[in-house]
């Protein structure tokens, strides 16, 4: 691969086998995946369009229950996620009509006067007394973090980071 003579059309090619693009119902962003069984190829990709994301393995479980490497590179911050986007829009084929969409979507949201190319905003890092309680109490019932965030409409890292600054915050007062 290290020979091969990479550039937008080529990653757009494999983005149209292998890609996705979309906003996750857990997610309040849309996000960019290449995956594949080659590694070396997903790392080219990687180097080439500058993202700094790892690439995560999988385990895949397929073909009689003979499970296979898969390797996945996701990007899901904003500014990237346009970039590449921008750079895909025209050289895609089959994915063409997602992208378009993720485009708009994307050139929306910095049309907002509340828009925060990092995220949601966060009350200054404070949760509502009510989520705090809520996610505390389905804690103590045992329920794990991504349960507590099926059920409260947000992400297992969102109710981490509000049990942990909450707890943080009874810690320091």
């Amino acid at each position: 691969m290290s020979e091969t003579k990479i550039n937008w059309d080529y990653v757009a090619g494999w983005f149209d086998a292998d890609g996705y693009v979309g906003k996750p119902p857990s997610h309040p962003c849309y996000r960019v995946q290449f995956g594949n069984t080659d590694l070396e190829v997903l790392k080219t990709i990687k180097d080439f369009i500058g993202v700094p994301q790892k690439i995560s393995i999988k385990k895949t479980h397929y073909n009689r229950g003979v499970g296979k490497i898969y390797y996945q590179l996701v990007i899901a911050d904003h500014a990237n996620v346009k970039r590449i986007v921008s750079r895909l829009v025209s050289r895609c084929i089959t994915k063409k009509l997602a992208l378009d969409e993720t485009l708009a979507w994307l050139k929306s949201r910095e049309q907002n006067p509340n828009f925060n190319p990092t995220g949601p905003k966060r009350n200054d890092g404070l949760e509502t007394k009510r989520q705090i309680r809520e996610a505390s109490k389905l804690r103590k019932q045992g329920l794990s973090y991504r349960g507590i965030g099926k059920k409260m409409n947000l992400s297992h890292v969102r109710i981490w980071r509000i049990l942990n600054e909450s707890s943080t915050n009874m810690l320091t007062n």
